[in-house]
């Protein structure tokens, strides 16, 4: 796969460090979504959110909710929110 910028915001790098969680399982999680948007077969739970989540995308893994935003021209994912499933549409 070609080269992506993924920016994880303050807070869900907090709850990384805080549940001691590998910030590459959030950029591989990404990396399938991306694949499968592209078209690939790939088992991954990605939904694109509704309003007023608008543009946003995300990624379940087990109890976890990945929250981002893709940008497909200038290849850059901003991922909002990394939560437990309860909390995680906070944006």
């Amino acid at each position: 796969m070609n080269q992506w910028d993924i920016s994880l915001s303050k807070s869900s790098l907090k709850f990384l460090r805080k549940n001691h969680i590998s910030e590459t399982i959030v950029t591989e999680a990404i990396a399938d979504g991306i694949k499968k948007m592209s078209g690939e077969e790939i088992n991954i739970d990605l939904k694109k959110l509704h309003p007023p989540y608008k543009n946003y995308f995300r990624i379940r893994i087990g109890r976890i909710r990945i929250s981002f935003n893709i940008n497909f021209d200038l290849r850059f994912v901003d991922v909002a929110e990394v939560d437990w499933r309860g909390s995680a549409y906070r944006l």
